[in-house]
Parts: C-alpha cells; sequence; structure tokens
C-alpha cells in the first residue's frame, strides 16, 4: 500500500482493479529479496512477458528492513550491460529493499533469468 499502512493483498489487489481470478495462486508464494533491479516494473515486465506468461502476471512487492547486511555491487555485469548487487554482511546495518512474492512457476522464471550464479 502507498500509504504505508498494512493491508491484506486481496483488498490491495482489487483496489487496483485486478480480478482475483487473475492470481496463480494465493498461497504457496515463496518470498524473494529483490535486490537491484528486481523490485523495477520495467525489469518485472522483462523478466514477466506477456509471450511466456499471456494472461499476464501478478507479483507482489513489499518493501522491507534487512538487518545486518547491506547492498554492494556484484563482480558481474548482466547480459544486457548493468552492473549488478549482491548482499554483503554488514553488522549494524539496517538497509531497505523490496521483497518479491513468487508462484512456483514465477520462481522457475525468475531463477532462469539469474545466469551468472545457480540459485
Amino acid at each position: 500500500d502507498p500509504t504505508g499502512e498494512p493491508r491484506m493483498l486481496l483488498e490491495v489487489i482489487q483496489q487496483c482493479g485486478i480480478a482475483p481470478s487473475g492470481l496463480e495462486c494465493q498461497e504457496g508464494w515463496t518470498p524473494v529479496l529483490a535486490i537491484g533491479s528486481n523490485a523495477g516494473v520495467s525489469q518485472l515486465c522483462r523478466k514477466f512477458p506477456l509471450q511466456l506468461f499471456p494472461n499476464g502476471v501478478v507479483v507482489p512487492v513489499i518493501q522491507s528492513i534487512l538487518e545486518d547486511f547491506d547492498v554492494v555491487y556484484a563482480p558481474k555485469v548482466s547480459s544486457y550491460g548493468s552492473a549488478t548487487a549482491t548482499l554483503e554482511a554488514s553488522p549494524g546495518t539496517q538497509v531497505e529493499l523490496f521483497v518479491t512474492y513468487l508462484t512456483p512457476c514465477q520462481l522457475e522464471r525468475m531463477h532462469a533469468t539469474e545466469g551468472s550464479y545457480n540459485l
């Protein structure tokens, strides 16, 4: 919720005009830390294109705080030329990041798009 108020996901989806039937499932989502661009709308659209997901996808993205880690540049360049990010242990640090909630099918696709290492 953009106001920061806690709300049920189904309520937010309905407020956005998305039919609950558009959700692949409402249970069984896996929380995945979205480090770097993986929380961005354009990146999620690139990873979950209509050609592969003709009914579209709903990916809940929740802002969170992770303790004792920081987001740093990784020593890799993505397939499309951007600098990548990763986590580094950093005792006492609190970093804001996002968590995506992925269905089993979406999680499989996310793994396939993260090509420079094994998840």
